[in-house]
């Protein structure tokens, strides 16, 4: 295998987050006395940390900067006790994972540790990664290109070696930024034409897919 280190997205790529994170969102804008959003919307706002998510929450619900705190508190006191409530893996990840058992793998998201971890670990693949690189790993988060040549670093091995696989705009953006090629996944939160408009070096619709990059 060409690749000596694959790192992985978390929401949209491995797992499958997108309800219980609108369940938190819309508990935090009921509280507000906000009107409720869509699903599909919701996932349309995910991606780069909870702030910006509710930033964008609010602007789209006409709440204001000054419940921005307020809104991230309630969020983070719903989205910790159900956290895991409807969060599934994606079709073929737990096959993926088990075909390339013994390369380095690891997760980078935006999403904390904390939660992160916990989710991997009720999903049954946490022992499949050697670290998990959350939001708070870094002082700094995707698309910042810091992030992932951290985690380069940290595994000892170079750019060439390294495959990126996510499901979003900012893990291409991420890849490119850090010279690290990228196989984007379509079923996740992020459509099939945002990505394919962006030219990913791979453009996969099932995780079991990415075998056949990586023994080329």
């Amino acid at each position: 295998m060409a690749y000596k280190l694959l790192v992985f997205d978390l929401d949209g790529t491995i797992a499958d987050t997108r309800t219980d994170l609108a369940n938190a969102v819309n508990h935090s804008l009921r509280g507000l006395g906000r009107q409720e959003l869509s699903t599909d919307k919701i996932g349309e706002f995910v991606g780069d940390g909870l702030q910006k998510l509710m930033t964008r929450v609010l602007d789209a619900t006409g709440g204001t900067a000054q419940q921005l705190e307020n809104s991230i508190e309630s969020f983070n006191s719903y989205y910790k006790e159900h956290l895991v409530d409807n969060t599934t893996l994606y079709p073929g990840v737990i096959e993926t994972l088990k075909s390339i058992q013994g390369q380095q793998l690891a997760v980078l998201t935006n999403k904390p540790r904390h939660y992160s971890i916990p989710i991997l670990e009720h999903l049954g693949v946490n022992s499949f990664f050697q670290e998990v690189y959350g939001g708070d790993s870094f002082p700094v988060k995707k698309p910042d290109p810091f992030t992932l040549l951290e985690v380069i670093k940290k595994h000892g091995v170079e750019k060439n070696e390294t495959l990126m696989v996510g499901d979003s705009i900012i893990d291409v953006s991420t890849a490119r930024a850090a010279g690290v090629l990228v196989c984007a996944v379509s079923y996740g939160f992020t459509s099939h034409d945002k990505l394919a408009a962006i030219y990913p070096d791979w453009l996969i619709c099932d995780l079991r897919q990415l075998s056949a990059i990586l023994n080329k």
